[in-house]
């Protein structure tokens, strides 16, 4: 969950979407939202990823980003 939303984060950051503060913001709310779990194989690890970039990607235009 971490991962993915910190990917996702520093994508915004680096195309100037998102302050470098928000890269902290956008991580915390994706990991108050998605719960890490046990994932028993690739498809379940691919669905927590999409997850958390979703979850990410929310956060991030709670702060006005629309990308």
């Amino acid at each position: 969950v971490f991962n993915a939303a910190n990917e996702a984060a520093v994508e915004a950051y680096l195309a100037g979407q998102i302050p470098f503060g928000g890269i902290y913001r956008a991580v915390a709310g994706a990991l108050q939202r998605v719960p890490g779990r046990a994932c028993p194989d690739l498809e379940a690890v691919l669905d927590l990823d999409r997850e958390a970039r979703a979850a990410a990607q929310e956060q991030m235009a709670k702060q006005g980003v629309t990308a």
